[in-house]
């Protein structure tokens, strides 16, 4: 049952990041605010606390988080919550730590997977984060995690290299465009474009899991509404729900 519990909790997470919700008015963030004063549950505290770090409002999401859990919310929403609110706030270390506390109890949390990544791409993770041990959790994940990722990014180089990538997927090279996308992320892994082509190669050579996690990088980087999102959108959430039934 707790297993259960943590993958509804996972694919809940997943549904808010990809449905792309509108933003939160200040209407709507005063009304919510007379509720939460009246609710108990601390359920309205968490949704405050959302709407803030979407706004990039960190100290109001994190008052509204910690309300939340005294309140008896789930220790992990709320992790999942405050680490939101750092990463928008580009506090990238404190991210880590609430993300990394969700990947740990909940290894199946692909939301969390994916933001620790995000996260952990631009931290400079002190004494007390051990970056190695974090990188390789989100390898075993299925993640490409640059060794060395080049600082400053170069750009233009990753550009040849997505392209290099594509033809050699036209030319059903899997394994060259593997190793072209990779390179590209390296030379520059806020590109969105070679998590899509890593996600197409390693799918044809039916390696599942790096493909899917390639996927949700590419779907948490972009927010545009085209084809190739919806479809990609739709391969990873139908692969959400069959884990799902499957325990």
């Amino acid at each position: 049952m707790r297993l259960l519990l943590r993958y509804a909790l996972g694919l809940v997470c997943l549904v808010q990041l990809w449905a792309a919700p509108a933003a939160a008015t200040p209407e709507w963030i005063t009304a919510l605010e007379a509720r939460s004063a009246d609710d108990p549950s601390g359920r309205t505290a968490l949704r405050l606390a959302h709407a803030y770090a979407r706004l990039g409002r960190l100290k109001a999401a994190l008052r509204y988080a910690n309300e939340a859990r005294a309140a008896g919310v789930d220790g992990l929403r709320v992790n999942l919550v405050r680490g939101d609110a750092y990463l928008q706030a580009e506090e990238y270390a404190d991210a880590v730590r609430e993300f990394f506390e969700v990947v740990v109890q909940a290894p199946q949390n692909a939301y969390a997977q994916v933001h620790l990544w995000l996260a952990l791409r631009d931290a400079q993770l002190p004494p007390s984060l051990d970056g190695d041990r974090l990188r390789a959790l989100l390898r075993k994940a299925g993640y490409f995690m640059p060794i060395e990722a080049r600082r400053p990014r170069e750009t233009e180089s990753a550009k040849a290299l997505i392209e290099k990538g594509y033809s050699a997927i036209r030319a059903g090279d899997f394994k060259i465009a593997i190793d072209r996308f990779q390179a590209a992320i390296v030379h520059d892994d806020t590109l969105a474009s070679p998590f899509r082509g890593l996600g197409i190669a390693l799918g044809r050579i039916d390696d599942r899991p790096r493909s899917l996690a390639a996927y949700r990088l590419y779907l948490a980087m972009t927010t545009d509404d085209t084809r190739e999102r919806r479809q990609i959108r739709r391969v990873v959430m139908d692969a959400e729900r069959h884990r799902g039934l499957a325990r």
